[in-house]
């Protein structure tokens, strides 16, 4: 396997055999622009996909708390014909992204709503989600939490600053999330959700709490 870092862009390249047959597709990931930096990421070896940043000249022992900043989705709903169904299919992905990371790094850092000299700022994007309909009808509102979401080319964002200063301090960007998930990559049920946001939080715990 293969890291490289070029001009804004992550090449993946990994060898895949399959039942007979096999294939070497780089697969090309583009920076989102959300995160304040992309510099100086580290391919982590154990972890296909991964990237990380960890500044070791602010040790983190000198924060005690965490603010989380309300996550962007990039999501494309196409086959829900009703306006306000997008928002709250969109709506429910953020609710239990922010319940998901609440119940995984409290224990750690206390949440606060605020800067406070002590706190950090948590900021995510997760790219490439689809709400995803096999019979090619107009899903309605009413039956939005039996919406299928495909994750196969998911990739998540993530840095955590001072909250004060907003200097970085961590940077995790899973390029190949949706892959780890689900049947061959597509989440079926909402409640399965929770999965994946437990992976990318514990990839982040990582690197927070060594």
């Amino acid at each position: 396997m293969t890291f490289k870092s070029l001009g804004g862009v992550l090449i993946v390249g990994s060898l895949l055999t399959l039942i007979g047959c096999a294939s070497v597709k780089p697969v090309v990931y583009q920076y989102s622009g959300y995160l304040s930096d992309y510099s100086k990421l580290t391919a982590d070896t154990s972890h296909e996909g991964l990237f990380y940043y960890l500044d070791k000249n602010l040790p983190l022992y000198n924060y005690s708390k965490i603010i989380i900043q309300p996550i962007e989705v990039s999501m494309r709903c196409d086959h829900i014909d009703d306006p306000q169904g997008k928002e709250d299919v969109l709506k429910n992905f953020k609710i239990k992204y922010y319940m998901t990371v609440q119940d995984s790094i409290q224990d750690i850092y206390p949440l606060v709503n605020f800067p406070e000299r002590d706190a950090l700022l948590l900021r995510s994007k997760i790219l490439s989600v689809t709400c995803e309909n096999r019979n090619e009808n107009p899903i309605h509102s009413k039956s939005l939490l039996d919406v299928p979401l495909d994750l196969t080319g998911a990739a998540i964002e993530m840095e955590v600053v001072d909250a004060m200063s907003n200097e970085r301090l961590v940077t995790v960007i899973d390029t190949l999330s949706g892959s780890k998930f689900g049947d061959q990559g597509h989440i079926t049920k909402w409640r399965e959700l929770e999965q994946a946001f437990s992976y990318w939080m514990k990839l982040l715990k990582q690197q927070l709490h060594p």
